[in-house]
Formats: C-alpha cells, structure tokens, sequence
C-alpha cells in the first residue's frame, strides 16, 4: 500500500493519526500535553530543556475553590513579598486562573522574567510559564487545562 493511501485511510478513520499532543499521566493526574513537552514527574521542559510548566495535585493545594486560588494569587505569598506582582486573573468554563510576573533564575545558570499563568481545575493546579507575557500562550494553555483531571 502507498504511503499516500495510507495518509489518505488514516485521515478518513481518525483525525488523531498525526497528533501533536499525547496523554500524560502523573499519579492520579491525567492532561494532554503537547509532544514537544518533556515531562519528569510534575514537571516539563522544552525542547531546549527549560522549564514550561508543572502540575501540583489537589492533595498537596491549600485551596478549597477557585475564588480561594485567585483571592491568594491577587495578594501575593508571604515568602515573596514584592518578587511576584499580580497582573490578571478569570474564570473560563469553570477553570480558574491567574497570571503574575516574576524573576526566575534557571537551573542552566539563565535568569529573566516570565510570567507564570496558573490554572485551578477543581483543585489541582497546572502553572505554565511564558517568557513574553500572559496573553502568549493562553488558548494553548487553557485548552490544556481544560485536559486535566485527577482522581
């Protein structure tokens, strides 16, 4: 059989023959992420080894709901007072999420800004990080918190 018939019958059967992203599971936690993504525990990297994002499940979260998460993300943590500054924060489909700025410095010795956007799914959180700003990434990344799901 060709290769061209064979593209040709996988499209006809499923519109996933040719997926970028794969189901990842972590524990009790299952999200889809994207192929590129590198994942070791509850965190991933990219391509280049920096990290993207990470997971933290509803069993280790101090919040009871999504207007708690955002409450807190508004005024800061106590450990780092002035270091993080709020910039937005939303509901979407009843995920919950937040975004800030923040200095970073990277276990590759690299230091700058990023901007963390947090999502708060029914407890579990999933933080992904942009170097640009909070609008970067946020329909890729709400669709992939709308992936997540712990039991």
């Amino acid at each position: 059989m060709s290769t061209y018939k064979i593209v040709v019958l996988c499209l006809l059967i499923s519109s996933s023959c040719f997926a970028k992203d794969y189901v990842y599971r972590y524990q009790s936690i299952t999200l889809t992420i994207p192929d590129e993504w590198k994942a070791d525990g509850n965190t991933f990297d990219d391509a280049n080894g920096h990290k993207i994002a990470e997971l933290t499940s509803k069993k280790l979260s101090k919040y009871s709901s999504g207007e708690e998460f955002i409450s807190s993300e508004k005024t800061g943590y106590e450990s780092d007072v002035g270091s993080i500054i709020y910039i937005s924060s939303g509901v979407s489909n009843g995920i919950y999420w937040s975004c800030s700025v923040s200095d970073y410095e990277g276990s590759n010795g690299e230091a700058g800004k990023w901007y963390p956007l947090s999502f708060w799914v029914k407890g579990t959180i999933l933080t992904i990080y942009s170097h640009k700003s909070c609008n970067e990434k946020f329909s890729k990344s709400l669709k992939i918190a709308k992936s997540v799901q712990e039991n």
